[in-house]
């Protein structure tokens, strides 16, 4: 993706902090992440010629998954990541989503029902003990169920704000909460789910504005505002809103 024509909304700043090394034995440029979360570009001894913006962009989804598996691991020593969630709360919906496991005997893979009478409910049939497994079958529903009830919401939102897109998808970035390109299409992540409805919302508005103004000028400012007069302060919200995410979804 080229930084030069998209946008992407993230709640940790771009790029990470970062030294670069360069090393005689080193054979190709290579990224590493220490145990404390510190980013490292070695750089071959004899590469004479290399650009750090597009290196970092290539490896965005890499650094971004890894730094924040760090973050939780040195915020949560303990934190038991092996566990199976008893419910999921789209707050963004309203929505709680409570979970029954059924354990198959004899059963490899896993059946995800969902029902919405006489409440919300999932039931995962199968092999429930691999708790990994669950944990994959949850996620592939999310972003099933996140194409069902975000793509309206921003259909909606587009008509009302007059800002007209090409194309959406729904994807599962690691931090990024939501981008927009110079080719007008719009990409959502699905954990959008989990955070309340304005800062969802939030984040909707904030990408169609982009279809506007592909930067952070004044005028796209202004042009926020006229949609969300809280903007300034759900943005201020937005950068510690990685807390609303269960911890499960990054343990596959």
């Amino acid at each position: 993706m080229d930084i030069q024509e998209s946008h992407c909304l993230s709640p940790a700043p771009w790029p990470p902090p970062y030294t670069i090394r360069q090393s005689e034995r080193a054979r190709r440029i290579f990224l590493q992440i220490s145990t404390k979360g510190d980013l490292e570009i070695v750089i071959p001894q004899k590469r004479k010629r290399f650009n750090i913006d597009n290196i970092l962009q290539d490896k965005c989804d890499w650094i971004e998954k890894i730094l924040f598996k760090k973050k939780v691991s040195l915020a949560n020593p303990l934190l038991t990541t092996l566990e199976k969630p008893s419910s999921i709360d789209c707050k963004a919906l309203d929505e709680t989503w409570r979970i029954v496991y059924e354990p198959l005997a004899n059963v490899q893979k896993i059946t995800l029902i969902a029902k919405t009478s006489p409440e919300r409910h999932i039931i995962l049939k199968g092999n429930t003990e691999n708790v990994k497994l669950c944990h994959r079958i949850l996620i592939r529903w999310l972003i099933q169920y996140a194409k069902i009830s975000l793509i309206p919401w921003l259909k909606t939102l587009s008509e009302h704000t007059g800002l007209i897109y090409n194309g959406v998808s729904i994807r599962g970035q690691t931090t990024l909460w939501g981008s927009c390109n110079g080719k007008k299409n719009i990409s959502l992540n699905y954990k959008l789910l989990f955070l309340p409805r304005p800062l969802a919302q939030h984040v909707i508005i904030h990408e169609l504005c982009h279809l506007k103004y592909l930067n952070h000028s004044e005028k796209f400012w202004n042009l926020f505002k006229l949609f969300d007069d809280l903007c300034l302060y759900h943005k201020k919200q937005l950068k510690s809103a990685d807390h609303y995410l269960p911890h499960w979804l990054y343990c596959v």
